[in-house]
């Protein structure tokens, strides 16, 4: 395979995952209207902990690895649900 052939398959899989983020932020922005009617802190340490905990028994990436991808997710999600008070 050439190399413009395996950038070309990067550049696919780059718009899966920003469709996926902007999924997922569409979501987290859902979660983060309802938490303010239900008066519900929109930081919730616990709840990121068991995300990384799912990704981590589920991936061949290191923990240190996932951790470092998911805080930028993290800081994003909390971003927007704040500017949503």
């Amino acid at each position: 395979m050439s190399l413009q052939e395996l950038r070309e398959q990067i550049d696919r899989i780059d718009d899966e995952i920003i469709t996926l983020l902007q999924e997922r932020l569409k979501i987290a922005k859902q979660i983060g209207e309802l938490k303010n009617k239900l008066n519900i802190e929109v930081y919730s340490p616990q709840r990121e902990e068991e995300i990384l905990k799912r990704l981590q028994s589920i991936s061949s990436l290191s923990p240190h690895q996932i951790a470092h991808i998911y805080q930028s997710i993290f800081t994003l999600t909390k971003d927007l649900q704040e500017e949503n008070l």
